[in-house]
């Protein structure tokens, strides 16, 4: 009997409703994705998070990865931290939960890295 492959965690991202620019989000097999808004972080299903905009996917965590996803998401959910546009928005905490790796971080060392002079 054929099951079919389960859905992927995935990041995954749609047009803000208000503004420019994507709203990002970590999505789980069951359809769910786990987002950050200024109204706090939220677990609800794809229709509620798309709003009825076309969603794409980001990125994907390797398969071995999904456990920590999750761990990492279940912490967030226990103990949410405070939206702030600058430093603590969606996209750098889908990243954060995916990755575990903080978008900020990955920033300054990707300007570290980058040449002081072309000369």
């Amino acid at each position: 009997m054929y099951f079919g492959r389960p859905n992927p965690i995935r990041q995954v991202a749609c047009p803000k409703l208000p503004g420019i620019g994507e709203h990002v989000g970590v999505q789980f097999p069951s359809g769910h994705v786990v987002h950050k808004t200024q109204d706090g972080t939220k677990l609800v299903p794809l229709v509620e998070f798309a709003h009825g905009k076309p969603v794409r996917e980001v990125a994907r965590p390797d398969v071995a990865e999904y456990s920590s996803v999750v761990a990492r998401v279940m912490q967030a959910l226990q103990s949410p931290s405070d939206y702030r546009l600058l430093d603590s928005n969606c996209e750098q905490f889908a990243s954060q939960l995916l990755t575990g790796v903080s978008l900020k971080v990955r920033k300054f060392e990707a300007l570290f890295w980058l040449p002081l002079s072309s000369a």
